[in-house]
C-alpha cells in the first residue's frame, strides 16, 4: 500500500488529467497508480492524501464514512456575520493576523457535520 502526503499548491487542479492551461497533480506526482483521497479546490492549498489502496480511498472520501476534517480559512478583511452565515455551520474562532493584528484569518475546527468533539 502506498500513501503520499502532498501539500497541494494554490492554483493546481486536483486531478491527473490535463486541464486547459492549469497545472494538475500530474505536474507534481510521479508515483504511478495513486489517486487522491479527497479533493481541494483549485484556489485552495493544503494537505492532500493520495493512495493506491482503493479501500482506504473509499473510506476517506465516501460520505457514509464521514471523516472529521479541519480547515484553516483565510479571507481578505473582516467577514460580516452575513458572510459567515454562508459557510456551513461550524465552530469558528478569531485568530489575529500575523502581519497586522487584524481578523484576516479565521480558524474553523469543523465545517459541516462533525464528531461532537473535533480535534483542534
Amino acid at each position: 500500500m502506498t500513501i503520499l502526503a502532498f501539500n497541494k499548491p494554490y492554483n493546481v487542479v486536483c486531478q491527473f488529467r490535463t486541464h486547459l492551461d492549469d497545472p494538475t497533480l500530474a505536474n507534481f506526482i510521479r508515483q504511478p497508480g495513486v489517486h487522491p483521497a479527497g479533493r481541494l479546490d483549485k484556489d485552495s492549498e493544503g494537505l492532500l492524501l493520495l493512495t493506491d489502496d482503493g479501500s482506504l480511498q473509499h473510506l476517506i472520501t465516501q460520505p457514509k464514512h464521514k471523516q472529521a476534517k479541519g480547515y484553516w480559512v483565510q479571507v481578505e478583511g473582516t467577514p460580516s456575520a452575513q458572510d459567515l452565515d454562508k459557510l456551513p455551520r461550524g465552530s469558528l474562532e478569531r485568530r489575529a493576523d500575523a502581519a497586522g493584528g487584524g481578523d484576516a484569518h479565521r480558524r474553523s475546527r469543523c465545517l459541516g457535520p462533525c464528531s461532537p468533539h473535533p480535534r483542534a
